[in-house]
């Protein structure tokens, strides 16, 4: 469900009445409450995107940090501000395709509703393994989402959404921020 909120892979695509689009069209922050089972409490995860989904930030619950995802630069950090440190990551999109809406999948109109005060259009989505249901506004945010098949009972919704300019400071670890290597595997023995 979070890879489907990210939208790691996702690309452009044909006209508007075939699919949602896949990222956000314009800057946002969303804040979201989500359960990945259905006994499970819900939680909440704020996420900022650029327009194009080109860079993400999430901000997870519980976490001693937060991760952002710059696909233009083929990265992602994950910051830690308790440390002051950050890691960087190699990042490839082409990878996290099966997890994000992209052409492979078949998506059927539904309805509309609206979440967090959005109006929102609701699509079936359906990949090879599974199919769900996502209500997605006309520019892109995903609002709302529910998994079906081995992922049902995990769900998602947008409880706030701000449009506006997200700075970019927010992708980006603070100048005073130490840039950490990722701790190498533990050697094999024969």
């Amino acid at each position: 469900m979070l890879a489907m909120l990210i939208g790691l892979g996702g690309a452009g695509g044909a006209a508007a009445q075939d699919h949602p689009p896949y990222m956000p069209t314009r800057d946002v922050a969303v804040e979201y409450k989500v359960k990945s089972g259905p006994d499970d409490a819900p939680q909440h995860i704020h996420m900022m995107f650029t327009a194009g989904g080109d860079r993400v930030r999430v901000e997870p619950p519980g976490m001693p940090g937060y991760s952002v995802i710059d696909r233009t630069a083929q990265r992602m950090m994950m910051v830690f501000p308790d440390r002051h440190a950050y890691m960087e990551l190699p990042f490839d999109p082409e990878k996290r395709r099966s997890f994000a809406f992209n052409d492979s999948m078949k998506f059927t109109r539904k309805g509309t509703d609206t979440v967090a005060g959005v109006p929102c259009t609701i699509w079936t989505v359906q990949t090879e393994k599974t199919t769900g249901i996502a209500c997605v506004s006309e520019d892109g945010v995903i609002l709302r989402g529910q998994g079906a098949g081995e992922n049902a009972g995990s769900s998602m919704e947008a409880v706030k959404v701000e449009y506006g300019p997200q700075p970019d400071s927010l992708f980006q670890p603070p100048a005073d921020y130490k840039k950490v290597e990722m701790p190498a595997p533990p050697k094999q023995t024969p």
